[in-house]
């Protein structure tokens, strides 16, 4: 008898045993990862990236060969990044792409409507970097307001390729070139917190470029073609 209760006091010990390791093991786990999760909240996360899908357009210089010219509005894709700096200062930079067309305004003979004619379109490619400045002080990324304005002053280079139409002596043309310019990217967002780590931007950005600085028409100097969107933007702060 007195062996049987040795047995199962040492075969009960040794469960004992298992589980006070398991369970010291267990809480030890637990109050690290916590730790570690609170020591990675208290540093702040300062990188960014930006993906924005939106409307823009293309305001033609004036030319003296049209009448009028309406220029439409086209789908613009935009991927960037940046990093925020202290509490009302952060650098971005962005590439966009965006298809632009123009058409002129015709009025038709005959029934005195007015149609519309394709007269040049293409696209840009643009990549620019940009200062911007935000109205709340947040520099820490778990103290961001739920709305934020931000706006911004930058410097950017950009590649056209665009087909043209025009009409010499009653006869129809088509040709199409590569062109490129510095521009001046003038931005302006409303920022909505969506999570920790996550931002919605309702964004406007205009292109002041020089593109057509150089050039003069029927001895007229014209000015410079630029390019304006509104984006809806999702931002996310890198781990």
């Amino acid at each position: 008898m007195f062996e049987i209760y040795l047995g199962f006091r040492k075969k009960m010990g040794g469960k004992f045993l298992f589980i006070f390791f398991f369970s010291f093991f267990s809480f030890f786990l637990f109050f690290h990862l916590k730790a570690q999760s609170f020591y990675q909240e208290k540093e702040p996360k300062t990188d960014f990236y930006r993906i924005g899908l939106g409307a823009g357009t293309f305001f033609a210089a004036p030319k003296p060969s049209y009448d009028k010219i309406e220029n439409q509005i086209v789908p613009v894709l935009s991927l960037g990044f940046g990093r925020r700096y202290n509490d009302h200062f952060s650098l971005r930079s962005t590439f966009s792409f965006q298809q632009f067309s123009s058409d002129e305004l015709l009025i038709q003979e005959g029934t005195g409507l007015e149609v519309s004619e394709p007269i040049f379109q293409g696209y840009n490619y643009a990549l620019d970097i940009t200062p911007t400045v935000n109205l709340m002080p947040s520099f820490h990324h778990m103290s961001r307001p739920i709305l934020d304005l931000y706006a911004g002053l930058g410097l950017g280079y950009l590649l056209t390729y665009r087909t043209e139409k025009f009409i010499f002596k009653e006869k129809d043309y088509e040709f199409s070139f590569f062109e490129s310019s510095f521009y001046f990217p003038a931005r302006v967002s409303a920022v909505i917190r969506l999570g920790i780590l996550s931002d919605l931007e309702v964004e406007g950005a205009f292109f002041y470029t020089f593109l057509n600085d150089s050039k003069s028409e029927g001895g007229l100097k014209k000015d410079s073609d630029h390019f304006g969107q509104l984006n809806l933007v999702y931002r996310r702060y890198l781990k």
